[in-house]
């Protein structure tokens, strides 16, 4: 069984082995805690199906953003839109 504190403490991105080479680590984070014990029983253990849907992920989000063009960035990452979104609950 492992301690409360070291289920803090091990899991942190620089003690996972299979993360070290990743370009998406500093982005992920190595995944749940609950979900890596639960499926490989280990915290610092991702499962690899989660690394790879994960960088996917990331790199279709890059790849959209990078397509925006200024103003749609500006748009997004416009703070008052963004709380107008929430608020309305996207409903445009």
């Amino acid at each position: 069984m492992i301690s409360k504190s070291d289920f803090l403490v091990e899991p942190h991105i620089s003690n996972r082995l299979n993360c070290t080479n990743c370009w998406a680590k500093n982005l992920c984070g190595g995944g749940c805690h609950h979900e890596n014990l639960d499926l490989t029983g280990k915290v610092t253990t991702p499962p690899i199906h989660y690394c790879i849907l994960t960088q996917k992920q990331l790199e279709a989000t890059l790849y959209l953003y990078l397509r925006l063009t200024e103003e749609q960035r500006e748009i997004l990452l416009e703070k008052k839109n963004m709380k107008e979104l929430v608020k309305n609950g996207n409903q445009n």
